[in-house]
């Protein structure tokens, strides 16, 4: 019978790996770190040619010229790296089917033995609940096209076009792979929807993993909400900060407000905080959060979708609070509301600031939604999500390859 210590284990990224830049690249180092100290030899296989921060264990292996969804490119690269480093099982992080779900089943009938885990690593319905806002994004510089699509009959043929393609896509993966993975049990019904005819069998739901910090060293607290997070409007909702700190600030005369991260529209986030005269605002750009974590109170979650929102379960595992939008089913799955976290109707400023006074202004309330927060995020473990991964891959090994399709 095979081990654990003879076993392969390849996670393949379209992006750069590194921790620092994007959830998905986070917890792929954090989970290939879990399966090599398990026994595994680990193969980091990233689709980009450069970027890279090397691993503290396994290999990495990234092509020599750019792919850039070319099949023939990315089938020769595989191949290659597969030969040398043959893996039993392979984790694809890369997009709803992208060239790669194809050319890994390709290769699997050439004579590779290796299992196929295809990852979901976003919220399904991310389209379909907020098309709105985000084709008006999209399309704000666009006008006239816009005109043809904003009224009823316009957004109920987008929706339909949406769903009818991407059940065609969602089908197709789950054809192609031996496991699906969601990263709540709240998606599975999000993915009905495209799929009527779902087939649960090949369903993980497996979350994200997160390495504990000893709790017996964190630091003393101070009156400061956090935002973490890429600076983009059509899925961060990032312009709608501005608006609730202007209801905040004043309330709260001795509290701050610190934003990590860097992206796209932090220029127009600069602007308006300007404009709105705001004070206490430091913007810090991208960097290692931890140091943020460790000392902040409350922290802000605004996005529009999530695919899981690493940073809520960041935030609560060093004793931050989150408040945060109803805006993705997941979120009611990850938090529990008054408990460990303050849930927020999608997009009331009024409510969302009069929550975050709240709990700014009880200690008490504060202190035990803390305590909740690290116990909450213990769910989420690098041990308890690890422990997930094995009882899933030490059955999908035991079970024959899929055939041709």
């Amino acid at each position: 019978m095979m081990t654990q210590q003879n076993l392969t284990i390849a996670f393949i990224l379209p992006m750069p790996l590194d921790p620092i830049v994007g959830g998905v690249q986070r917890t792929t180092w954090q989970l290939g770190h879990y399966f090599a100290q398990q026994g595994w030899e680990v193969l980091f296989i990233s689709l980009a040619l450069d970027g890279h921060k090397v691993p503290l264990a396994g290999s990495l292996h990234f092509p020599s010229e750019v792919i850039n969804g070319d099949s023939r490119l990315l089938k020769r690269f595989l191949a290659s790296t597969f030969r040398n480093h043959p893996p039993d099982v392979v984790i694809n992080n890369t997009d709803l089917l992208s060239v790669s779900d194809n050319v890994l089943f390709e290769l699997r009938q050439t004579g590779f033995s290796y299992r196929i885990v295809s990852c979901f690593r976003n919220n399904p319905f991310l389209f379909k609940d907020n098309h709105r806002s985000l084709v008006r994004h999209l399309l704000r510089n666009k006008r006239w096209v816009l005109f043809f699509i904003d009224h009823p009959l316009g957004w109920m043929a987008l929706l339909l076009w949406h769903r009818l393609k991407n059940r065609y896509m969602f089908s197709k993966v789950l054809s192609l792979c031996d496991r699906y993975l969601l990263l709540s049990p709240t998606f599975i019904s999000e993915l009905r929807w495209f799929v009527p005819d779902l087939d649960e069998s090949k369903i993980i739901i497996i979350p994200n993993a997160f390495q504990m910090p000893d709790i017996r060293f964190l630091k003393p607290k101070c009156k400061r909400f956090l935002f973490v997070g890429r600076l983009q409007q059509a899925q961060k909702n990032i312009l709608i900060l501005p608006n609730i700190w202007k209801k905040v600030q004043h309330r709260l005369p001795e509290w701050e407000l610190h934003i990590v991260g860097d992206g796209p529209d932090r220029s127009e986030l600069e602007s308006k905080i300007g404009q709105l005269s705001l004070e206490r605002v430091q913007l810090h750009g991208q960097m290692n959060s931890t140091e943020h974590y460790s000392v902040a109170k409350i922290f802000l979650m605004l996005s529009f979708f999530e695919g899981f929102g690493n940073t809520l379960i960041e935030a609560q595992m060093h004793g931050v609070v989150p408040v945060a939008f109803r805006s993705y089913s997941a979120v009611e799955w990850m938090l529990n509301d008054g408990i460990d976290a303050m849930l927020v109707p999608p997009f009331d400023v009024d409510r969302y600031a009069d929550a975050l006074v709240q709990l700014a202004t009880d200690e008490d309330k504060w202190t035990c939604m803390s305590a909740a927060a690290l116990s909450n995020a213990q769910r989420f473990s690098e041990k308890a999500v690890g422990d997930i991964w094995l009882k899933v891959l030490s059955e999908v090994m035991h079970e024959p390859l899929e055939s041709a399709k």
